[in-house]
């Protein structure tokens, strides 16, 4: 009896992290950025660090999105950023990545009965910095994003999916534009022009 037990108490925690983790699907992939040529660093090695650990509870929901902001950034980093030198390497520390989920308040009674109104703002924002050493020379850029959106009353899961993509992907584009244009301006000589 103990053991079927514990088997059920397993199952149980199984089926509520199946429930708390959207794997990204179809209808909500992964973001791409392959639209602009990458931005080329004269390092050996391009690695990730990912500092930011989700709490995986209220009012934090980056966990429940279909992907994650932090997800979102490792895409960017694989999609934008080479290592183009021979020596050296470049760590991109992503130390924030959350999304907070914010009730809103409502109209009650008639009035409220007959309006559509937003009830739910979502918050995300990124802190990603790239670390970058040589022999002979260090440099370093950090950047920070954050956007909003909201959903409204009596959403369905698949809205408030979309609700959290949308989020995602427009934070992820502000970021990666900003991260692209501070590391071309101010690493010191780090980015290598050409193609490789």
């Amino acid at each position: 009896m103990t053991a079927i037990r514990a088997a059920l108490a397993s199952l149980m925690v199984l089926a509520l992290a199946a429930c708390t983790m959207n794997p990204p699907s179809g209808d909500f992939p992964v973001p791409r950025y392959t639209d602009e040529p990458p931005v080329r660093l004269d390092v050996a090695d391009i690695r990730v660090e990912q500092r930011y650990q989700p709490p995986m509870e209220a009012p934090n929901v980056e966990h429940e999105a279909p992907v994650s902001p932090a997800d979102a950034a490792k895409q960017w980093v694989q999609d934008r950023l080479r290592a183009a030198g021979t020596q050296g390497s470049a760590t991109v520390v992503i130390s924030q990545a959350a999304i907070v989920r914010e009730k809103l308040e409502t109209k009650e009674g008639i009035s409220g009965f007959f309006t559509s109104e937003p009830a739910v703002r979502y918050t995300g924002d990124l802190e990603i910095a790239v670390k970058m050493r040589r022999p002979n020379r260090d440099g370093s850029v950090r950047i920070t994003a954050s956007r909003s959106t909201a959903t409204q009353e009596g959403a369905s899961p698949h809205e408030r999916d979309s609700a959290l993509h949308g989020l995602v992907t427009k934070l992820m584009d502000d970021a990666g534009a900003q991260l692209a244009e501070t590391l071309k301006a101010n690493t010191g000589g780090f980015v290598v022009s050409g193609a490789r």
